[in-house]
């Protein structure tokens, strides 16, 4: 499990460098939506790694 979730960390690490090469391209509004769109799935899966590591941490203490 913390293979994996290390994993989903580079991998979130990764989309973020992208966005942000993304961003720096230009501003068509087609890029807009993509990034708005990319940006909220990151946060949503900032959000389930957090959790992920509560229970990881939680867990080795048993």
């Amino acid at each position: 499990m913390a293979l994996g979730y290390t994993a989903f960390s580079l991998g979130i690490s990764n989309l973020d460098e992208r966005l942000t090469r993304l961003e720096s391209q230009g501003s068509t509004a087609a890029t807009v939506e993509t990034v708005a769109a990319l940006q909220s799935d990151v946060t949503m899966l900032r959000a389930g790694l957090q959790d992920t590591r509560k229970n990881l941490v939680r867990c080795s203490r048993i």
